[in-house]
């Protein structure tokens, strides 16, 4: 789909939902379904993209086409990138700590995966380190061998259930979204942020979850609207695809998590 010039896609589940809210959550909304919860609905998100991706990823007949993968699961700026030849030219990518990858692989599209990490640190502990494990053990296979990428995916999709369980049916405080924005731009986190899409999904994740706290009246419109400049610089950070630069991304994402900790 993509390799026949479909854009690429980036769907955030509460930020959507907000932009086309096909709803109005007034009284009799809240007295028939219940009040929702826009950091859950956020959370489970992230955990049911990640089911999503490696479900699809799973089935051969989706995931390999002919000789080809199918690219709509890499992600795209590894391999599309400026190439300058001669003595003088400069690599254009960071090694990821979070994907055990040889050298020069295409990675696997794993912008979901790095913010479900985070959030299972800070809302579902008992659950993170086994995500993280199989997160890292699907890179990983990703380099070896294509039937174990596909077991791989399986076994990564199953913690992915489970936290989209976990993350449905627990309680959310007043502070949960306050540790996830922290969790998103501290360092463990944000070393991973060494490609656009995982980025594009990080600020949308720090603006969804301000926004959260905003409609909950957490934090005020005004005091929201004086850090805005803080995520716009963010946001600038990931405006044009090709002049991406992770460094500067991972410093804006830090100013405005700092900013909205200030709000607490």
């Amino acid at each position: 789909m993509m390799a026949a010039g479909h854009p690429r896609i980036s769907f955030e589940l509460d930020l959507f939902s907000a932009l086309q809210q096909h709803h109005d959550l007034d009284s009799d909304y809240v007295d028939r379904k219940g009040a929702s919860d826009s950091v859950r609905m956020w959370a489970v998100g992230q955990a049911e993209a990640v089911r999503r991706a490696t479900n699809l990823f799973a089935k051969p007949a989706l995931a390999q086409r002919g000789m080809f993968p199918e690219f709509y699961f890499y992600d795209c700026h590894s391999c599309h990138r400026s190439i300058h030849d001669g003595p003088q030219r400069k690599l254009t990518f960071e090694s990821n700590p979070g994907r055990p990858i040889p050298f020069g692989n295409p990675p696997f599209n794993d912008e979901n995966i790095i913010t479900l990490s985070a959030v299972a640190r800070v809302l579902a502990p008992d659950e993170a380190d086994h995500f993280l494990a199989a997160s890292r053990a699907f890179h990983r296979a990703m380099g070896e061998d294509h039937s174990k990428a596909l077991e791989a995916a399986v076994i990564l999709r199953g913690h992915a259930f489970n936290l989209s369980n976990v993350l449905a049916s627990r309680e959310y405080a007043g502070s949960d979204a306050f540790s996830v924005i922290a969790a998103i731009s501290n360092r463990a986190t944000s070393s991973r942020f060494t490609d656009y899409a995982g980025s594009v999904q990080a600020v949308m994740a720090v603006d969804t979850l301000l926004n959260a706290m905003v409609r909950d009246g957490r934090v005020t419109v005004g005091a929201a609207a004086g850090i805005r400049a803080n995520i716009n610089r963010a946001y600038a950070a990931v405006a044009v695809p090709n002049s991406y630069r992770p460094q500067s991304f991972r410093s804006a994402l830090g100013e405005a998590a700092r900013a909205i900790g200030t709000l607490r």
